[in-house]
């Protein structure tokens, strides 16, 4: 038998409000992470192998570069949607700076275990200088 489009009849009603986060979820989601945990804990040190190390360095390194690419061209694109003025004096410095420490090799090791480094480096350079650097000052340099 051939049921009519017009009989359909959803399971939750289109007016109904149905929450995203709930108790329930807190509980099942800090479950699951406890079990996962433990699991490769377990596999750490009775086997002497965890989830993480049946990846290949050739693969994650592939994923890392696709990764970080469109994280960057995403940034561009945020730019230019933005209609960012890449004219003006100040917008090029911070673009370009950014760009090459997030590109290079630079590290700042504040201790032995903190250092930041690629793109976590330039973020921070990219929010310093855009704080730094006078918004008037570029623009009146621009127009002598």
């Amino acid at each position: 038998m051939k049921e009519n489009k017009n009989d359909f009849k959803p399971y939750i009603p289109a007016d109904q409000v149905v929450p995203e986060f709930t108790v329930t979820a807190l509980i099942l989601g800090i479950l699951l992470a406890v079990i996962f945990g433990a699991a490769n804990a377990y596999l750490g040190l009775r086997v002497g192998m965890t989830v993480s190390a049946s990846i290949p360095a050739a693969v994650m390194g592939g994923v890392c570069l696709i990764l970080y690419g469109f994280i960057a061209s995403n940034g561009l694109k945020t730019l230019i949607d933005a209609k960012v003025d890449m004219s003006d004096t100040r917008n090029l410095i911070i673009v370009s700076v950014m760009l090459v420490i997030g590109l290079g090799a630079g590290t700042l090791k504040i201790t032995d275990d903190i250092q930041f480094s690629g793109m976590a480096l330039a973020t921070i350079f990219g929010i310093v200088l855009n704080l730094t650097l006078p918004k008037e000052f570029a623009k009146n340099k621009d127009k002598k």
